[in-house]
């Protein structure tokens, strides 16, 4: 399978995911959780990460920690990791700020 071809297979089945989790968060009526678990999850299905000893190819970041923590004896995985822990911190910070912005605009309006 090529690499593009692998990568269209992903982004289709992390959308589909992505999908479910937005079903499944709907009826959450905290909006820094709902917010906060559609962007985790979207960072762990569509964040990209470099495979150690294949410099060109990229591969999604949780599958490249799991390959290389789990399944690989002198594996790499300290790359894959900071990657998703630095969108991790990033998905907290934007579901916070969503979370304000939604409280302010409700203030505002009165709701």
């Amino acid at each position: 399978m090529t690499e593009p071809f692998a990568w269209v297979v992903a982004l289709c089945a992390g959308a589909a995911a992505l999908f479910g989790v937005f079903i499944l968060t709907r009826p959450l009526h905290s909006g820094f959780l709902k917010c906060w678990l559609r962007s985790v999850a979207a960072v762990l299905l569509f964040l990209p990460a470099p495979v150690p000893e294949f410099d060109t190819y990229y591969a999604p970041a949780f599958i490249v920690l799991v390959f290389e923590a789990a399944l690989q004896r002198n594996g790499q995985p300290a790359v894959a990791a900071s990657l998703l822990l630095a969108g991790v911190l990033l998905a907290t910070m934007l579901a916070g700020g969503c979370s304000y912005w939604q409280r302010r605009r409700h203030a505002r309006r009165g709701d």
